[in-house]
């Protein structure tokens, strides 16, 4: 189903279709200024209130019947939540539809998920956006940020101080320029970084402009086509302030021309960063945060698709015990202490030590720290056996059935209790391992999104979960391999979802890298 996203910041509004197979296409933009007329005390102007109600009715009249959402960012933000209430009413009441405000941290993650893990670049590089009225800085590497800033100074403060550079051809020093901008831009990322990508607008300025473009060289992305050299950039940025006709970009670019009063100001900005950070090579793209909103989206679908692969789904039957896997999530062990009391096994074996997220959280191996909860919760202790040594799967079961040997347990039947996402490597492992032993795999019923949000609460980040799943499907196919585990068939679906994970710089558990 297509989609319309209305994305409002301190200076123009954008909207994007979004069609059925997330492709984004730019169907409007409008320059509004709304820093420039701010202030905390009325909040947005009424004649900048009153252009922005025009351009949203405008957006829903030419898009009739087609789902529309708003976010609004950076100057948004700083409306008092009592102005932010009156213009989200007085905007439904025009328009029916609600604005939605991103706060900071969502935007950059969103501006970080656009560009995504650039796999050629080996090195830390910048992602920057110089909005309307802040800039937003991620330094990343290998798919992830190693540092973020923003920094509240942008376009809207250059077109505040000096006015004439949205004339025609201004008189103005542009060292007078880089002065004010080194006078009041305070934050700047201290990593340096050679390669520098800028969000935004920069590929349509510099298409409008007729700036000669290299085509881009250093790796292949249909969103970034182009590079320019800093000294390009600069030599570009001098003519523009000093030589070339603002009216004629204007001309040029007829679906909003006031959109090009700003250009002067952004760029001796990005002129200003590209110095500091050390970068050698700029990339104009017109990537935005709704590309990222995008991206996130198709992250989900793909890792929803290795969610449910991984889950067995396997019916709960009366069993000689139940076997507890170790790990950081403690909901196991409650699983397994219901299991008990519901008679469905009439022992526990807890098996764990202290594996690789467990060391850097735990003291006491993970059978102990389950058992004491068993106990706890009215197990008695006869009735639970501790196992921990075990650091993998493969150990979990080649070390219980160490343990069933020397206790002398009668187990032919077992229930497994395990993490949502590994049921199938749990289930191919025990095969192979205690092929003797008719085992029923089971784990916590949820969904992705809830279990996330459940570690998060009670463990740590969302990202651990997704790299384990992403390394557990890996497991799948290599362990087999290897005889570790017997063999499972791996839909081609799951594995190019797989594939499509790692590219995106989930690879910490990436067996190649070990």
């Amino acid at each position: 189903m297509e989609e319309i996203i209305i994305d409002i910041g301190s200076g123009n509004i954008k909207a994007y279709s979004i069609n059925t197979v997330k492709e984004i296409k730019n169907i409007y933009l409008k320059n509004i200024m709304f820093k420039k007329n701010f202030s905390k005390e009325i909040g947005i102007a009424e004649e900048d209130k009153k252009e922005l109600i025009n351009a949203i009715k405008e957006i829903k009249n030419r898009n009739i019947g087609i789902p529309i959402h708003a976010y609004a960012t950076s100057v948004f933000r700083m409306l008092s939540k009592e102005k932010l209430e009156e213009l989200q009413i007085e905007i439904i009441q025009a328009t029916e539809i609600k604005i939605n405000v991103i706060s900071q941290q969502e935007e950059e993650k969103y501006m970080s998920r656009a560009v995504g893990n650039i796999c050629e670049i080996d090195e830390p590089y910048l992602v920057c956006c110089v909005g309307g009225s802040s800039t937003e800085m991620i330094v990343m590497q290998n798919g992830k940020i190693i540092e973020q800033l923003t920094e509240e100074f942008a376009t809207g403060d250059m077109l505040k101080k000096f006015p004439q550079i949205a004339e025609d051809k201004p008189n103005i020093n542009i060292e007078d320029m880089y002065k004010y901008i080194k006078e009041n831009f305070k934050k700047l990322p201290k990593t340096k970084c050679r390669y520098a990508i800028f969000t935004g607008f920069h590929l349509m300025y510099n298409t409008v402009a007729e700036n000669k473009m290299n085509k881009n060289t250093f790796f292949e992305r249909k969103d970034i086509p182009y590079y320019l050299t800093v000294e390009q950039f600069n030599k570009n940025n001098e003519e523009a302030i000093n030589k070339r006709s603002l009216n004629s970009l204007k001309e040029k670019y007829p679906e909003n021309p006031s959109f090009m009063n700003g250009t002067r100001g952004a760029n001796t900005i990005v002129g200003y960063i590209l110095e500091k950070v050390g970068a050698e090579i700029y990339f104009p793209t017109n990537l935005n945060m709704i590309n990222g909103i995008v991206e996130q989206l198709q992250e989900e679908e793909l890792i929803k698709k290795l969610w449910d692969y991984m889950k067995s789904n396997q019916k709960i039957e009366k069993s000689d015990c139940i076997i507890g896997l170790g790990c950081e999530d403690l909901n196991i062990a409650k699983i397994a202490v219901d299991l008990y009391f519901k008679e469905y096994g009439d022992k526990i074996i807890f098996s764990g030590g202290l594996g690789k997220v467990t060391r850097n959280i735990w003291n006491e191996p993970e059978a102990n720290k389950f058992a004491e909860y068993a106990i706890e919760n009215g197990v008695p202790k006869e009735k639970i056996y501790i196992e921990n040594k075990s650091t993998n799967t493969g150990d979990n079961f080649r070390f219980t059935k160490e343990l069933i040997k020397q206790e002398r347990l009668n187990v032919k039947t077992c229930i497994v209790v395990c993490k949502p996402y590994v049921e199938k490597r749990v289930e191919a492992t025990l095969k192979k391992i205690i092929p003797e032993c008719k085992g029923i795999v089971t784990s916590q019923n949820i969904e992705f999104e809830q279990y996330c949000n459940q570690y998060e609460n009670e463990i740590g980040n969302r990202n651990e979960v997704i790299e384990d799943l992403v390394g557990s499907v890996e497991r799948m196919k290599v362990f087999a391999e290897r005889g570790w585990q017997i063999q499972m068939d791996i839909p081609n679906t799951v594995w190019q979802a797989y594939e499509d994970l790692v590219k995106m710089g989930y690879d910490k558990y990436y067996t190649k890298k070990t």
